[in-house]
């Protein structure tokens, strides 16, 4: 644990402390999770906006979810993104490798990434089926406390809007 003190202020990083990954709320194009996050990482590199504006068109969005041609393809492959280097894990990796899921994300955090994975919004504060009923969705960890007693999420609230919540 990196930890720093000078004769003002005690500036150790302690369980409390939320390391937190800089993120655009909202993105650019957001009709989707999956879409939504990659770019709400790479659009902090202003750099990125001209490879954004060439890559993302949202023409339009049924709120009736009754569009007769499905414009959406979930299968995006992350790779082909110039500002965004990506790693994915199979479940078998994850079960050999893993012993503490919580862990295992807040060490990814410490470490400069961000962690996309799926877990039950039931237990995610701000989210639609909080303390409702349980639901698998995908979410975007883009911080955590070093132990990973807390973490922050990013993703749509229970009213629509993109946000982070804790």
């Amino acid at each position: 644990m990196k930890t720093s003190t000078d004769t003002d202020t005690d500036k150790r990083i302690t369980a409390d402390t939320m390391i937190r990954h800089p993120l655009v709320v909202p993105p650019s194009a957001s009709a989707y999770q999956f879409y939504a996050f990659p770019l709400a990482i790479i659009e902090t590199r202003p750099e990125s906006q001209d490879w954004v504006l060439s890559n993302f068109i949202q023409t339009c969005f049924n709120p009736d979810h009754m569009a007769p041609v499905p414009f959406c393809h979930f299968l995006y492959d992350y790779r082909d993104n110039p500002f965004l280097t990506s790693h994915s894990m199979t479940w078998d990796w994850v079960r050999e490798l893993v012993t503490s899921p919580t862990g295992f994300i807040a060490e990814q955090v410490q470490s400069g990434y961000y962690v996309y994975l799926s877990a039950d919004e039931f237990y995610v504060p701000r989210r639609p089926n909080y303390q409702r009923m349980h639901f698998v969705h995908d979410m975007l960890v883009v911080g955590s406390t070093p132990d990973g007693s807390q973490f922050e999420v990013a993703g749509f609230d229970e009213r629509g809007g993109y946000l982070t919540a804790r």
